[in-house]
């Protein structure tokens, strides 16, 4: 770990090791951050500021040592869990792995017409599950998330041919993504659906939300918002149209998480 020196003021904090990524936070230039973490092509620093952890532009940081010194990142186990509802055949094979080759968006079906989940940066490890009838999607697991991913955007090794395929989700299903705004009062987004869970941002009021999943009591909504996804209290959430959240996808947590 190193200590560094802010170059430019109100540099862009981001979620991940790409300009791509969310804007997080911002970082003073009276700030001395620690660096964590590298991307491979060395354009981004994984660093600790006062305000939190992010990624943050390699250029505007200054340290005393070298690039090659600083660890490279390793994309962590995603904390949440996301299942879509997609009927594989009896005889499930063996899981095949692959590797993500470029930044990609993780959909609840498998064509770029179905919604996105979040974001899956590239070089993350991944394990595919299913494929579409067509063959040009898979569906892939990585960490405790799921969803699709084209074909085109995973590097393997394996054999896919034993991969089962897996029927297209039905309208209604895993593309039931209605929305809700803020009521009066800013709203935390918390890793966790729970009220001890660590607080990743505040959402403003009024702000529209892309609802995503609910946990088991419904308590609890998985949105996106403005500056990435997270859980936030279902009761904060103003549903817009003919919305319901019985049809929306109920989240199953990964045992030890």
């Amino acid at each position: 770990m190193y200590a560094a020196q802010i170059k430019e003021d109100n540099l862009p904090l981001r979620s991940g090791p790409a300009l791509g990524y969310n804007v997080i936070g911002r970082v003073s230039a009276a700030d001395t951050p620690n660096i964590l973490a590298r991307n491979p092509d060395n354009t981004m620093l994984f660093v600790q500021t006062s305000n939190g952890t992010g990624w943050a532009v390699a250029d505007a940081i200054g340290f005393t040592g070298e690039m090659a010194q600083l660890a490279v990142w390793k994309n962590p186990m995603v904390e949440h869990t996301f299942t879509a509802d997609t009927v594989l055949e009896d005889d499930e094979p063996e899981p095949i792995s692959g590797t993500v080759t470029a930044t990609s968006d993780f959909k609840t079906g498998p064509s770029y017409a179905y919604e996105t989940i979040t974001w899956i940066p590239d070089e993350t490890p991944v394990t595919l599950q299913a494929k579409s009838e067509d063959g040009h999607w898979v569906y892939v697991s990585a960490g405790t998330i799921g969803g699709w991913l084209p074909l085109s955007k995973i590097a393997t090794e394996d054999d896919l041919t034993p991969l089962p395929t897996a029927a297209e989700p039905e309208e209604g299903t895993t593309t039931y993504m209605p929305r809700g705004v803020v009521d009066g009062k800013r709203l935390a987004r918390r890793r966790r659906p729970r009220h001890k869970a660590k607080i990743i941002s505040i959402i403003q009021p009024r702000e529209e939300l892309k609802i995503i999943a609910t946990n088991k009591n419904r308590r609890w909504l998985f949105v996106i918002a403005a500056e990435g996804d997270g859980w936030v209290q279902a009761k904060r959430l103003n549903l817009l149209g003919a919305a319901e959240l019985e049809k929306v996808t109920v989240w199953q947590e990964a045992v030890g998480s």
